[in-house]
């Protein structure tokens, strides 16, 4: 008896051990990357706690980033630099933006049929 209870706790750990590495296994990181990808441009209407502070981070990160190369730009006398430093700061700022919740969209009210 203790022997299939054995057996079945050995098949649970098993399949918990491989629901815990499917995420390594390929199609699962390119989904997840892309998950990412779509909330750091996008914004989520809810965010979780975490969601919304790696895009703090990732936002505030990239704005400095804009403004070393500003810095450069400006020092170098450089329009190109210049052109990418603001190009990144607005990056920056975008991607600290979808940190918030966004508001939900609503379609305006289609309009009123013509009576005759």
């Amino acid at each position: 008896m203790k022997r299939n209870r054995h057996d079945a706790d050995l098949g649970n750990f098993i399949a918990e051990a491989r629901a815990k590495q499917s995420n390594n296994v390929w199609p699962d990181p390119l989904r997840n990357g892309r998950a990412l990808d779509d909330f750091l441009w996008r914004g989520s209407e809810n965010p979780t706690l975490v969601q919304k502070i790696g895009a703090w981070i990732i936002g505030l990160a990239t704005f400095a980033l804009g403004v070393e190369f500003l810095g450069l730009g400006l020092k170098g006398r450089s329009l190109l630099e210049v052109l990418f430093s603001i190009a990144v700061l607005s990056l920056g700022v975008k991607t600290f933006l979808c940190g918030f919740r966004r508001r939900k969209r609503t379609s305006p009210d289609p309009p009123a049929p013509i009576r005759r």
